[in-house]
This record gives structure tokens, C-alpha cells and sequence, in this order.
């Protein structure tokens, strides 16, 4: 296939039969699986660094609130004007430069945040925040490579589950910081040894790329759909454009990732109001991030062993919605802590499932466009919503004076987020709605896979 657009769904006897025979795993994939995890959570450790501690931050560095929620903004915005120069490393220079890449960028971003603590206190935060957004391009450039490396380097049987825990080792750097932050650091002289600590996965992650890391692709495909070449990032682009499925995976995964995001960005200043410690708040982050982990590698693998991505992202979406609404209901009266931590995990084990089910999802239906082009532009999404819900949700929140008030700072004068936490349900609702009603998945490498067996058999 060259690229031309009535070429980019079709697939008759003759394009199948000219499609390599042989197929092939490595035991490598597993080593390269493990390089990508390492980049994704030691990337997401130092993205959410400081939302367990916001006070401490603004104490030790100088700063105000608002300077502290920009640190996790940046990582939002750093993706929209980015993911195509991500997209290109990954198609077109290969999946090794681009790892390489990233881990080389995430790994001076992690150096220059820990250098910020020793310069003179009108320079640490403006060197802090040159550290996150090296940090935050180093994720824009990452990202879409789970996808890309379950394409190139697992069977057909392995995608699911390797996209699964590749994209979920984001989770679970952001499930260490939640729970190691608040402990390593009581206190802000603590701080420096907390960004030290967090040096060591990116530093670790540079050194396994650039030893380990040595193919793009593997000498024999895994698949028979690996055969045929991926378009070019021109063609993919207009494939993805002209899907309208692919928009119904844009607009669903992107309200869904959003969201997350910015709950776990917001969770302290959402809680602390109504009486609920920093140690609570992370706690729940924990839970919604572990019962996460859990779920998609047994979900992921279920999805893989049935081959059933469209079912089983449409009983996750589900699950995961009503867990939302649970938590945005009663995270702003106090005393309720059972119902959120339960809340939480229905979030976490059905909620981030359904982001790398729909980075799947979107292959099917863009198929044979470049893995890394389709994901990305998915993930601009969640990017394009998490940064809207980053500005949207403080703007909503209302002053209240709580008697339960645990913000620090001022003893009874606190934000609510009572109506940003509606305005959560409200999208949550349209999501699921729309997902389950208009989506239907064509399934064009699945079928393009099924006819290359048909006819090679």
C-alpha cells in the first residue's frame, strides 16, 4: 500500500497474498516492554512530584498555588504543539530513536528539577519549572509508544495486554508519588531528597535504552498485520480524520482521560475542605491507582484471549462512570471516607482499563494508518480535556468558610468544589452515552488479519 485513500480499507485476495508468511516473537520484547515502563512511571513521578504536598511546594519554593498547579499543567499543554513531532520519531525515525530520545530529555528534566533546590530562592522555582516542562515534553514524545511497540514486537494475542501495562506504568509512577511524597517529605527540607530519589528511574531508564534498546522493529513480524506497511504520517493523519468512529474515540477517551487527570492533579485541594488529610488524599489516589494496575493487566488479558476490545471497553466505560459519580457525590461532605475509597476503586480497576482498550480500539478503526499517528492523536484528546478541566474546575469552585477545613493556610476560608464535581458528572454521563450508543468498532485490522490466514491457508 502506497497510500492512496481508496486504497486505505481494502483488502482483496491479491494485497493479502502478497503479505509475509513467516511470523516471529522475541524474547527481547519482554526487556523492551520493561524500558518503556521504566521511562512511563519514572515520567509520571516527577509529573505529580508535588500534588500531594502543594502546601510544602509553595513553602519551599517560593511560590504560589496557582505556580504549584502549573507544574502539572505543563505537561498538558506541552502535548497538544508536540505529539506530531512524537509521531514522527516513532514511524519514521523508529521506535529505538524515539525511546532514546525521550528517556535523554525525561532524564535532564529530572536533573535540572533536583539542581533547583540549591539556587538562590528567586531562581529555584523558575529552574523547577524548566525541569518539569523538559519533563513534560519527554511525556509528549512518549506517550504514543506503547501502541506502537505492542504492534511492532507482540502477537495478536499479547497486544491488548502489552499496550495495557506499558500505558499503565504511567499509573503506577503516579501511584508512587501519591503514597512515597507525603512520607519521604513532612516537612520542605525534606524536598531535596525527594527530587534526588526521583532522579534515579530516569537516569536508570537513559542507560537501558541506549544499551538495550538496539532494533526499531524485529527482523521477522510478529503478525501478519505487521506485514503490510503503515502509511505515512500525511496519509494516516487523513485516515484518522475521515473515521468517524475514530472522532467518537476522540471526544469519549478524551472526557474519560481528562478527567482522571485532573482528579489526580486536584484531589488534595478537592478534599482538604472538607476535613480529609494530605495522607487521605493520597491513599485514595493509591487505591484508584493500584486496583488500576490490577484490573488492566486481567482485563487487558481478557480482552486479548477473547478478542472482544469493542465489549469489553463498553463494560469498563460503565463500571468506571459510576464510580466517578460516586466519588464527585460525597468527596465534598465529611465523614465519608469508606464510600471514596470504594468509589476509587471502581475508577481505578475499570476507568484506566479504558485507555489503553481505546489506544486499541483506535487501530482498528484507522487501520493500516501509523500506530503512533492514531494513538496521538487520541492522547491530544485527553490533553486538550485535562487542560480544560485543569482551568475549568478551580474557576467553578466557590470560597466557602468549613469548619472542617484542612488546607492549611487560613483556618476557616477554603475553595468547594462542589459544582466542578457536577460539572464531572455531567461529562462522565455524555461520555457513556455516546460511547455506548454511537460507537461500533469496523475492526479493519482484525479482518485484514483474518483474510491473510484465509488465503495463506
Amino acid at each position: 500500500m502506497k497510500g492512496r485513500n481508496s486504497e486505505i480499507s481494502m483488502y482483496d485476495s491479491k494485497s493479502v497474498q502478497s503479505v509475509q508468511i513467516e511470523t516471529r516473537v522475541y524474547k527481547r520484547r519482554w526487556f523492551l516492554l520493561a524500558v518503556i515502563f521504566t521511562l512511563n512511571s519514572s515520567n509520571a513521578m516527577n509529573w505529580c512530584a508535588f500534588t500531594p504536598i502543594p502546601d510544602i511546594t509553595k513553602s519551599f519554593f517560593h511560590c504560589s498555588i496557582t505556580d504549584v498547579n502549573l507544574l502539572s499543567l505543563v505537561f498538558f499543554v506541552a502535548y497538544i504543539p508536540l505529539f506530531p513531532v512524537g509521531s514522527f520519531l516513532v514511524d519514521y525515525c523508529g521506535l529505538r530513536t524515539a525511546v532514546i530520545t525521550s528517556c535523554t530529555i525525561n532524564a535532564i528534566g529530572a536533573i535540572l528539577s533536583f539542581a533547583s533546590c540549591y539556587l538562590p530562592k528567586d531562581y529555584m522555582y523558575t529552574m523547577l519549572f524548566i525541569g518539569k516542562l523538559f519533563s513534560a515534553v519527554a511525556q509528549a514524545l512518549t506517550l504514543m509508544q506503547p501502541t506502537k511497540l505492542a504492534a511492532v514486537w507482540f502477537k495478536e494475542d499479547e497486544r491488548a495486554t502489552a499496550n495495557s501495562i506499558a500505558s499503565l506504568s504511567n499509573q503506577l509512577g503516579l501511584l508512587v508519588a501519591n503514597v512515597a511524597v507525603p512520607i519521604i517529605v513532612p516537612e520542605k527540607k525534606y524536598i531535596p531528597l525527594m527530587l534526588g530519589l526521583n532522579s534515579i528511574l530516569p537516569v536508570a531508564a537513559f542507560f537501558m535504552s541506549v544499551l538495550g534498546f538496539t532494533r526499531s522493529e524485529p527482523l521477522i513480524s510478529p503478525s501478519q498485520s505487521r506485514s503490510i506497511q503503515s502509511l505515512t504520517f500525511k496519509d494516516s493523519f487523513i485516515v484518522c480524520v475521515k473515521s468517524f468512529q475514530f472522532w467518537v474515540l476522540f471526544v469519549v477517551l478524551g472526557i474519560v482521560f481528562g478527567i482522571v487527570s485532573s482528579l489526580i492533579a486536584l484531589i488534595d485541594e478537592i478534599l482538604c475542605t472538607f476535613g480529609y488529610s494530605n495522607d487521605f488524599a493520597g491513599d485514595s489516589i493509591a487505591t484508584f491507582l493500584g486496583t488500576g494496575l490490577v484490573g488492566a493487566i486481567f482485563i487487558g488479558m481478557y480482552a486479548d484471549k477473547t478478542n472482544k476490545l469493542e465489549s469489553t471497553a463498553k463494560s469498563t466505560i460503565g463500571f468506571g462512570v459510576m464510580g466517578i459519580i460516586l466519588f464527585s457525590t460525597f468527596a465534598t461532605y465529611a465523614h465519608c471516607e469508606v464510600i471514596l475509597i470504594v468509589s476509587m476503586c471502581f475508577v481505578g480497576i475499570f476507568g484506566l482499563v479504558f485507555v489503553p482498550l481505546c489506544l486499541e480500539l483506535a487501530v482498528e478503526c484507522t487501520y493500516p494508518a501509523a500506530e503512533a499517528t492514531s494513538s496521538g492523536l487520541l492522547l491530544l484528546g485527553g490533553q486538550l480535556f485535562g487542560s480544560i478541566f485543569m482551568v475549568v474546575l478551580p474557576l467553578l469552585a466557590t470560597n466557602v468558610i468549613s469548619p472542617y477545613n484542612n488546607c492549611g493556610g487560613d483556618v476557616t476560608v477554603a475553595l468547594n468544589y462542589r459544582h466542578s464535581l457536577y460539572f464531572f458528572e455531567l461529562c462522565n454521563v455524555i461520555s457513556y452515552i455516546t460511547f455506548m450508543a454511537v460507537f461500533k468498532s469496523p475492526d479493519l485490522r482484525k479482518k485484514a488479519e483474518m483474510l491473510t490466514t484465509k488465503v495463506n491457508n
